[in-house]
């Protein structure tokens, strides 16, 4: 058998020929490379909503994230019961002495005290300013009775006498204004009624003086005087 020859030029094809009965489907062929991605499709209609998937095992844990702002502060609770008293802690230096507070009002006065024990005798003081000449004393008693005087002159008929009345004496006025002006006590510079009653005694004390001084000179005339009742009698009474 000799060498084979040189292939020969293809031949024009033939014509096609009937198509034959399907044959059975072969077996898969190996997976091809994946193409590049196509463009983006059109969004679909949302399918069915799937079955839950079963709970996937816990992911690492992330960074700590910034703090958030700060909640309202929740409901006030219940009040516990008291503790226990704890021990007395050691004593603390004296503080520092604090302002001076305001003076209060003076308040009401009280009750005037019970008399204290009396005091030794003090030291005899200079001799005081002579006082005004005191009341005269009270009649003495009437004397015997003396021998019977020779009988005078008729005189003439005296003028008509003024009613008699009481009239204190101008001493006796002059010391109930002393007496009251030197009625001063500590409660009288103090209580405003005792003031009151004060001057109200004082003044009424003086109105009587210029009253009884004038109501004297009134009533006191010529008669009073010895020099001229003598001129007018002319004779001097030998009793």
């Amino acid at each position: 058998m000799g060498e084979q020859g040189d292939k020969g030029p293809q031949g024009p094809p033939g014509p096609v020929g009937e198509q034959g009965d399907k044959g059975p489907q072969g077996a898969p062929g190996p997976v091809g490379e994946q193409g590049d991605k196509g463009p983006e499709g059109m969004t679909g209609e949302q399918g069915p909503r799937g079955l839950p998937g079963s709970t996937g095992l816990p992911g690492e844990q992330g960074d700590k994230g910034p703090v958030g702002p700060q909640g309202l502060p929740g409901a006030q609770g219940e009040t516990g019961p008291p503790g226990k008293p704890g021990e007395q802690g050691p004593q603390g230096e004296p503080g520092a002495p604090g302002q001076r507070g305001v003076i209060g009002e003076t308040g009401e006065q009280g009750e005037r005290g019970l008399q204290g024990p009396r005091g030794p005798v003090g030291e005899a003081g200079p001799p005081g300013i002579a006082g005004l000449q005191g009341p005269q004393g009270p009649q003495g008693p009437a004397g015997p009775p003396g021998p019977p005087g020779i009988r005078g002159v008729q005189g003439r008929s005296g003028v008509d006498g003024h009613p008699s009345f009481p009239v204190p004496s101008a001493g006796e006025l002059v010391r109930n204004v002393v007496r009251a002006a030197v009625d001063v006590k500590p409660r009288t510079v103090i209580d405003p009624r005792a003031t009151y009653r004060y001057w109200r005694t004082l003044t009424s004390r003086l109105v009587k003086l210029q009253c009884g001084l004038v109501v004297r000179a009134v009533v006191t005339t010529d008669e009073d005087d010895p020099a001229s009742s003598a001129d007018r009698s002319g004779v001097r009474s030998i009793a």
